[in-house]
């Protein structure tokens, strides 16, 4: 039997690097949440709930250190890494194997970037206001949520049919639970509004006509008085 396993294995393997090449944004970053959560997972609970804080978005992180929490609050989750994980490979893997990992990481890691600065500045705005207590300026914020409603909203504006059937079927899943509290003005339910929003303005932008819209608005660049240079035909003599 044991000679039967080797080509199986070598089959595998060969499967799992191709998906790497193809992808590997999105390898990387499936690969990196299932490894945080799996370190989680061996540490008591209070220590996991210190490497979330550590790397939670809130307000006090981000006047601190925005650099290292903005992307490090992705890589981060408590528990629902059952879940990330195939969304990751199919939707993210499937735009990135469209658009390449560029425009991937723009669209999925800028959404997450821009949505968590707006719901942070909506909670921001409700504690001047007094309509949240003070002590939500350290709050834990975490999680690739912002990433996936990104990558669910851009697979539906460019996948194929067989990628926007996958990202119905996980919009239908996670989004109802996310949006919990939208009416009121909720920091987290905004927060995933956006990374909808923000998901699908970054992937029309790629669209064809999205591409001819920005290239009709883009301001003419004005040639320096310096550079111009006037061209005179020579005399002729004689």
């Amino acid at each position: 039997m044991s000679h039967l396993l080797v080509p199986r294995s070598r089959s595998v393997l060969s499967r799992a690097w191709q998906i790497v090449r193809r992808a590997p944004l999105a390898a990387f970053y499936a690969f990196s949440l299932v490894t945080i959560e799996a370190v989680m997972a061996l540490l008591p609970q209070h220590e996991q709930l210190a490497i979330a804080r550590a790397a939670s978005t809130n307000i006090t992180h981000l006047a601190i250190d925005p650099l290292f929490v903005l992307p490090a609050s992705a890589f981060v989750d408590q528990g629902n890494g059952f879940l990330w994980l195939p969304l990751t490979l199919i939707l993210v893997g499937g735009l990135e194997r469209k658009l390449g990992a560029g425009r991937t990481l723009l669209i999925t890691f800028g959404a997450h970037l821009l949505a968590t600065l707006i719901s942070e500045g909506v909670l921001l705005a409700q504690i001047a206001g007094h309509a949240a207590p003070r002590s939500d300026v350290d709050i834990v914020d975490v999680g690739p949520s912002y990433v996936i409603l990104a990558a669910i909203a851009a697979c539906l504006v460019l996948g194929t049919w067989k990628l926007r059937f996958a990202a119905v079927v996980a919009g239908a899943i996670v989004i109802p639970g996310l949006l919990v509290g939208l009416d009121g003005f909720d920091m987290s339910a905004m927060g995933h509004l956006f990374a909808l929003i923000l998901g699908t303005l970054f992937a029309v932008a790629f669209t064809a006509p999205g591409r001819r819209w920005l290239a009709d608005r883009r301001p003419a660049i004005p040639v320096p008085a310096a550079v111009a240079v006037t061209v005179r035909k020579p005399a002729t003599v004689g």
